[in-house]
């Protein structure tokens, strides 16, 4: 099998691919490793090596309530065209995905610890962080409504 550079994957899925949506005259895609939604060669999630995306979900608790979560996905390298499968491993899949459940900080700082991406797609990916967690908030305003006594 010969690997093709990211240039040449580009060019030959940039447009006709699954993940394209043609609206308006414009381009977008709804490729999972694509952070901001556009279709362009720099976020497109087939063709870079390097890819993340994030996504919101619902997980159940332990107490049956659904809550908030957001689900990394990481793009997964072949190390020295090595791939090594094993019977029910996700090794074999084009991403692997995370759940990550602990509050919006603690979702920041995993994303910030992230070795192989660079910092403008850190950057990208804390947006991305910081609008879901946005979308994902109650639209109740004020929150617990305070009780009044009349004397």
């Amino acid at each position: 099998m010969v690997k093709l550079p990211n240039s040449v994957v580009w060019q030959l899925t940039k447009k006709n691919n699954s993940f394209l949506v043609k609206f308006n005259g414009q381009t977008f895609s709804h490729d999972p490793l694509n952070l901001t939604g556009l279709h362009n060669a720099s976020q497109a999630g087939l063709s870079n090596d390097q890819s993340v995306g994030l996504q919101a979900q619902k997980v159940k608790s332990k107490k049956g309530a659904l809550r908030g979560a957001v689900n990394l996905l990481q793009r997964h390298k072949s190390h020295n065209k090595i791939t090594k499968r094993r019977k029910n491993s996700t090794s074999g899949a084009v991403y692997s995905s995370q759940v990550l459940k602990r509050g919006v900080n603690r979702i920041g700082r995993v994303v910030k610890n992230l070795t192989h991406i660079s910092e403008r797609v850190r950057r990208l990916a804390l947006k991305r962080v910081q609008k879901l967690h946005v979308a994902s908030r109650s639209q109740v305003k004020g929150g617990a409504a305070k009780k009044t006594e009349k004397k």
